[in-house]
């Protein structure tokens, strides 16, 4: 098959990925990466940390640039984001 090339990247995202789509240009992957529920043996409590996000960027060198971002850095900053995005979503 000549004229075909195939490159395989296996890249390690946040804990538990839930999903994960394309942008329409095929330049970025976006994962949601679900927080862990999980029982503290020692304590006996329910801990359910914050989830991420992990979006991967194609570059032309042939590696792709993997971004991590923790859902507690967006915490207090839905207003700027909203206005960023030009976009929001009304909470009722």
């Amino acid at each position: 098959m000549h004229g075909i090339n195939i490159n395989v990247h296996c890249f390690a995202v946040g804990v538990h990925p839930k999903d994960m789509a394309a942008t329409s240009d095929c330049t970025r992957i976006v994962v949601a990466n679900e927080g862990p529920v999980a029982i503290n043996p020692s304590s006996n409590t329910l801990s359910d940390p914050e989830g991420s996000v992990t979006i991967i960027v194609r570059n032309d060198q042939g590696f792709p640039v993997e971004i991590n971002i923790g859902l507690f850095q967006l915490n207090d900053r839905f207003v700027h984001w909203c206005s960023a995005m030009k976009t929001c979503l009304s909470y009722s």
